[in-house]
């Protein structure tokens, strides 16, 4: 049995951070000029990158 793929994301409309539990790291960035269709860019790339994980932690909401 192989361990659990675990996949850690920090969520933001300018760009999402994505951290897997071998160390790996990315950043999927919005294209500026999409404008409002940067945020279906971000949505699409993190279903890539988080595509056959067994689970995915969120960041909890920032307080202000």
């Amino acid at each position: 049995m192989t361990a659990p793929r675990v996949v850690g994301l920090d969520l933001s409309i300018t760009a999402t951070g994505i951290a897997l539990t071998n160390g790996h790291t990315e950043t999927v960035r919005g294209k500026a000029d999409l404008g409002d269709l940067r945020l279906d860019h971000i949505a699409i790339e993190t279903r890539l990158a988080t595509d056959d994980v067994h689970l995915v932690v969120i960041e909890d909401l920032a307080v202000h």
